[in-house]
């Protein structure tokens, strides 16, 4: 689920489309949490597709620390890179504004947080952009990541938070602000073939196969170039 106050431009005929903020998203606000409409599909329903619904969900989609691939529902699918984001995913399935988002600004995250599987050339522009996003920039980058999501998570207990009712474990959330306690490092959305799930996606009876590429029977818009979203994706 995507904050209600973002929106969806064409950014340009490079990059495609963005999820842009249309009021001001304060730091610490969640933007977006995985959430039951979200598609989710095992690794071998992944290669069981034909190679055009593959390069789609791989496109479209993210590889969560179960294994899982999800294609989130809603427009969170088209947030772009970028290598100083204003968004970041925390260890609880959802992701926050590391600072304010301004209305009318372009909401970003680094693709190198969601399991990249496959290196590509970045496109971002901006100061500190890396030329080309790859895989390895998790492990080297990771402890910045946790810096900026610890600095501004005091925060996500004082603003308004439209999607609060979405998170899974809110109170495990709130202990593990208000105590004195360590918070969870983003390390722990890292894929590895020995993690295993805690919210045990995987197992979830009756689960089928839905995925980040519709957001709804309307038509979605046209898919992006592959450089803007060329590895697991979301918002």
């Amino acid at each position: 689920m995507i904050h209600p106050d973002t929106e969806l431009r064409f950014v340009g005929p490079e990059i495609g489309y963005g999820v842009f903020a249309r009021r001001r998203i304060p730091c610490g606000t969640i933007v977006w949490v995985i959430d039951d409409l979200d598609m989710r599909f095992t690794l071998a329903e992944v290669r069981a597709k034909p190679p055009a619904v593959r390069r789609l969900l791989d496109h479209y989609g993210l590889l969560h620390h179960s294994g899982l691939r999800i294609v989130p529902w809603d427009f969170g699918r088209f947030v772009n890179h970028a290598c100083d984001p204003n968004v970041l995913p925390t260890a609880w399935d959802f992701e926050i504004a590391v600072r304010d988002i301004e209305a009318g600004e372009q909401l970003t995250n680094d693709y190198a947080t969601l399991n990249l599987e496959r290196p590509f050339r970045c496109h971002c522009g901006g100061g500190v952009c890396r030329g080309r996003v790859r895989p390895g920039d998790f492990e080297p980058l990771v402890r910045g990541w946790d810096e900026e999501v610890r600095r501004c998570l005091p925060d996500l207990l004082r603003v308004e938070q439209p999607l609060w009712e979405y998170v899974r474990r809110p109170a495990v959330v709130r202990r593990s602000i208000v105590s004195a306690g360590p918070i969870p490092s983003v390390e722990r959305n890292r894929f590895g073939p020995a993690r295993e799930d805690p919210l045990a996606y995987a197992a979830v009876p009756g689960r089928r196969a839905r995925g980040r590429l519709k957001a709804s029977p309307v038509a979605a818009p046209p898919p992006r170039p592959a450089v803007a979203r060329s590895a697991p994706s979301r918002a």
